[in-house]
């Protein structure tokens, strides 16, 4: 499914645009019998990229579509074309008001299906309130566009969608895949954890066939240490919709967590098959690599980020400078820590501070530790991750510390934990008793 186009629409209206196309390819997505590649990937697909070739994808047909506005008029024109000889087996017009944007969703995704001679999936329980689907749109596509300078946006809409129809399903799984994602990221503190479980449970109260509250629920225990538990949620997100790309990357979490890394390999590599621009899944993969050794590979994925997915630019040269650092290649490793400072947003955060303060210190080691104590002092007030501190710590080899933070991240319960096991910036404090403890 390619991008839908938006002409002149721009702001509240192109987001809205956006939302809508991305709901059509979710909807389809839940089809077992249909593989559906995202907007996104579809739209790098259609700039005749050769890394991943149609015929190897099997793509069989193409949704594009375009929408307009006028006042308070939708116009939405909508077609399938045949991959092969560019046959049109469906096209069809539809015009409405804000009203009928969730009826026009699923009558797009039943016509298709029509066409395509397989059974629609159940209709999903549409809101009750025209002003919620809206907010709700938005809401998504903020979170999915990463435009804010934090998720909070993207929470703003998505609870104010629930304020107008308390009944809309889709609305919590969707909140609740926010916090999880904030809290997994070390953005906010793990309290957070108990309202993305709170809106997991009212959204699949309402209807317990939603894959994606399945998926949000499953990153929330993953992010409590529960990994039995996560690999059942999203075991349920897959049998309700075997399409969804995000359920497998993040299952393959619970298996880094466990060591399997093969494993995990395998369930990025699907993934890649589903979404193969996804930003997420490729530096998830090279994530893995690092973790593995695999330097080569890790940058590898980096490169790749780097060719599509602007949003992911930052994570892309972090992940290199990792890699390269652990190759001994400085150079190359000072050139994209300073080219991942250039990218990052103004420093209100720790770990733009922190970077920054490597940088301005010509990466010296006796220099930056002292930026290091004074600036893991001086908070104002902001979360910080100990897990971030200990990382830091760890790259100037004071253990006391790197212990002092990691233990502070134990009780506090900080989902990173689980990779120091595996990072090999923590190689040095293997050897420690304190480690074993």
């Amino acid at each position: 499914m390619t991008p839908f186009s938006t002409g002149s629409l721009t702001g509240v209206d192109e987001y809205l645009a956006r939302g809508f196309a991305d709901e059509i390819a979710n909807h389809l997505s839940r089809v077992g019998t249909l593989r559906v590649l995202s907007p996104a990937s579809s739209a790098a697909l259609a700039k005749n990229r050769t890394d991943f070739p149609r015929q190897a994808m099997g793509l069989a047909a193409t949704l594009a579509g375009g929408i307009e506005r006028s006042g308070a008029e939708w116009k939405i024109g909508s077609k399938l074309v045949a991959a092969d000889r560019g046959r049109v087996l469906w096209s069809e017009t539809f015009k409405t008001d804000n009203a009928g944007l969730s009826t026009v969703e699923q009558t797009i995704v039943s016509r298709v299906m029509d066409a395509l001679g397989v059974p629609a999936p159940r209709p999903e329980l549409a809101p009750r309130n025209a002003e919620a689907f809206e907010l709700y749109l938005r809401g998504r596509r903020v979170v999915r566009d990463r435009q804010a300078p934090d998720l909070s946006r993207g929470i703003e809409l998505i609870r104010r969608a629930i304020e107008k129809d308390p009944q809309f399903a889709l609305a919590y799984a969707a909140l609740a895949g926010v916090y999880a994602v904030e809290v997994a990221n070390g953005v906010v503190p793990p309290e957070t954890l108990r309202f993305g479980e709170a809106a997991a449970q009212r959204a699949l109260a309402l209807d317990p066939s939603l894959a994606d509250a399945h998926a949000s629920l499953g990153l929330l225990k993953y992010c409590r240490w529960d990994w039995q538990g996560a690999e059942v949620e999203y075991a349920t997100a897959l049998r309700l919709n075997p399409n969804s790309a995000v359920a497998l990357m993040r299952s393959a979490l619970v298996s880094f967590a466990i060591g399997r890394f093969t494993e995990a390999e395998s369930r990025l590599q699907q993934a890649q098959l589903l979404d193969p621009y996804s930003g997420s899944i490729t530096g998830m993969l090279g994530e893995l690599y690092y973790y593995w050794r695999r330097y080569e590979d890790a940058i590898r994925q980096a490169e790749r980020i780097k060719e599509f997915d602007p949003a992911n630019f930052v994570f892309a040269w972090e992940l290199e400078s990792r890699a390269l650092r652990r190759e001994g290649r400085m150079r190359e490793y000072k050139f994209a820590v300073k080219k991942e400072l250039e990218l990052l947003r103004p420093a209100d955060n720790l770990n733009s501070q922190l970077l920054s303060a490597w940088v301005d210190c010509d990466m010296d080691r006796a220099k930056f530790s002292r930026r290091l104590n004074e600036i893991a002092g001086t908070t104002h007030g902001q979360y910080i991750s100990p897990f971030l501190l200990a990382y830091w710590y760890a790259s100037q080899d004071d253990k006391d510390s790197v212990f002092r933070w990691l233990e502070t991240a134990y009780q506090q319960h900080i989902t990173d934990l689980v990779s120091v096991q595996w990072d090999p910036a923590f190689d040095s404090i293997r050897g420690d008793p304190r480690y074993a403890k």
